[in-house]
């Protein structure tokens, strides 16, 4: 028999019906005794048996895994040197590249996969209740976690890095669409096919005939400039590709306006 306590002083949660939750989703975890405190900010478990420690041990892996992430990746996010708005759209895309690691979704580096490891943050916190009664979430999380804390910094600096690439991304299809209306066409016509391969093909009123071999995010930004120094009238896009090309059509939209028509 043991009886433990688990604790925050920053997390704004209800510590024990977070960890009774928790516990429901572990095998053996629901009949464990679990109880809070006057604020919330604490919980005392009953534990009767070596399964139900093995239960709480890991239940408390999750918790840290996952719920502490969220407050542990907002603090990083609000440390860094962006603007309000630009943290607002950091967080949620750190948050999740953090759950789909922390659930194996991802296929991230060794390293990283082991920082994520739910099983190994068991074992630090089975080795943590061999010695103390109590354990406070944060301070466990910052000091026998660092390597996981380490690994969401890397997540929110990634959702960063992706946050300014997409700014760029759409201040260069802006710099675009403004040279498409300043500049006097060139060609009367041009016929776009996008094929169910990715590939597409571009023809004139000469028949002129060009050949990509894909349409993704690089090809497609080939692509477009190619069409922006073709200087087309109009532009006919059949769209055979069943959805595969969707985003460059969404580009061609953003770019070419009212120059542009489409056929699926």
């Amino acid at each position: 028999m043991q009886t433990v306590s688990v604790s925050t002083l920053e997390y704004e949660i209800d510590v024990a019906a977070l960890l009774s939750r928790r516990l429901r989703r572990i095998q053996g975890g629901a009949e464990i005794d679990v109880r809070p405190a006057s604020d919330g900010r604490q919980a005392r478990v009953r534990l009767r048996s070596e399964a139900e420690r093995d239960a709480l041990c890991g239940a408390l892996a999750v918790l840290l895994l996952q719920d502490a992430a969220h407050f542990e990746l907002a603090r990083i996010v609000n440390d860094m040197p962006v603007s309000l708005e630009e943290k607002q759209r950091v967080l949620p895309e750190a948050i999740k590249l953090a759950r789909e690691a922390a659930a194996g979704q991802t296929g991230i580096e060794p390293a990283l996969a082991e920082a994520m490891d739910a099983k190994r943050i068991q074992r630090l916190v089975r080795a943590h209740f061999d010695e103390n009664d109590h354990l406070n979430l944060e301070g466990f999380l910052r000091f026998r976690m660092r390597d996981t804390l380490s690994a969401f910094e890397m997540y929110a600096v990634s959702a960063a890095e992706e946050l300014m690439l997409q700014t760029e991304y759409l201040e260069l299809i802006r710099v675009l669409s403004v040279l498409v209306r300043l500049q006097q066409p060139r060609i009367r016509e041009i016929s776009l096919i996008l094929h169910a391969d990715g590939s597409c093909t571009i023809t004139d009123d000469t028949d002129a005939r060009i050949e990509c071999e894909g349409c993704g995010r690089a090809a497609g930004n080939e692509l477009v400039n190619l069409l922006v120094a073709l200087a087309p009238a109009r532009i006919v896009v059949y769209d055979l590709s069943c959805g595969r090309c969707a985003e460059l059509s969404q580009v061609l939209l953003q770019v070419f306006e009212d120059r542009v028509s489409f056929f699926r």
